[in-house]
């Protein structure tokens, strides 16, 4: 397979993630919009006014990243390992992280009896994850300040990985042109990975004042990810590529093999205002 053919793959492949994007984001909107029209079902027969709020704070959610791992960039299959081999180092293994992101999310928050929610989060960091949901807020337990239950959702991630640059190695001069593509000093190493998600939140609302809240959210999130791509450049590394080898020198088979998964706690505390 030719580059072009590559960059015409992975740019398919990058438009299907887009339209899995859009058609679960569909799905939550059409789930939003049923709440909506439930949530206005039960006001026009018990009466009270229709509840629109925007919200916004501090939010965490999980992450992992595995299986990047520090590879060289080789053409031994055309010059072999002696001095005309050309070799470049990609630290992927940068990459890699684990554990519990901080980010922000926003969300607007309407109806009464069963409140619809759309959301958009953003987690930044070496690997950014974004994320959009959509669900209801099931509060069977209501006083006039405060209001709690659960809230189930369902959402689409799609996470960004930063891994830094391709290096130099010594004695060695770039690019390194191999079958897979061509390899130079300074190449962005970067990846992106998606997939569906739902979670399961302990929710409240507090009532500050007449118009500003406080909702507070902790629960479980658990997302079925695929599609990880990971990218040199504009070359994209295939897992069993022979030009990705060992970096011991070796013509060793990397065994590239990256996975993510985004499963464990989430929570959000912010600030919601009444309109």
């Amino acid at each position: 397979m030719s580059i072009q053919d590559r960059k015409d793959s992975f740019a398919l492949e990058t438009l299907g993630t887009l339209r899995r994007v859009v058609a679960v984001s569909c799905s939550a909107a059409l789930l939003a919009v049923s709440g909506t029209a439930l949530a206005q079902e039960e006001e026009a027969t018990s009466g009270p006014k229709r509840d629109g709020r925007i919200y916004g704070g501090l939010a965490v959610t999980p992450l992992e990243i595995s299986g990047l791992q520090r590879v060289h960039a080789s053409d031994w299959e055309d010059f072999g390992t002696g001095e005309l081999e050309g070799r470049i180092e990609l630290p992927l293994q940068r990459g890699n992280t684990s554990g519990e992101r901080f980010g922000a999310r926003v969300g607007y928050h309407f109806g009464s009896r069963l409140p619809a929610i759309a959301e958009l989060g953003v987690f930044p960091a070496n690997a950014t994850l974004v994320t959009l949901a959509a669900g209801f807020d099931v509060h069977p337990f209501r006083t006039s300040f405060v209001s709690f239950g659960v809230t189930p959702k369902l959402g689409y991630l799609v996470g960004l990985i930063d891994a830094g640059e391709a290096e130099v190695l010594p004695g060695k001069t770039p690019p390194v042109i191999t079958r897979s593509g061509t390899f130079d000093e300074g190449d962005s190493l970067s990846g992106m990975f998606s997939g569906p998600f739902v979670q399961v939140a302990a929710s409240s609302m507090v009532r500050l004042s007449e118009r500003f809240g406080l909702r507070l959210d902790i629960g479980y999130q658990h997302a079925w990810v695929g599609n990880f791509k990971v990218k040199a450049g504009e070359v994209e590394l295939e897992k069993a590529s022979p030009a990705l080898v060992k970096p011991d020198g070796s013509t060793r088979q990397a065994g590239l093999d990256p996975k993510a998964s985004s499963s464990g706690l989430t929570a959000l505390a912010a600030l919601s205002l009444k309109f």
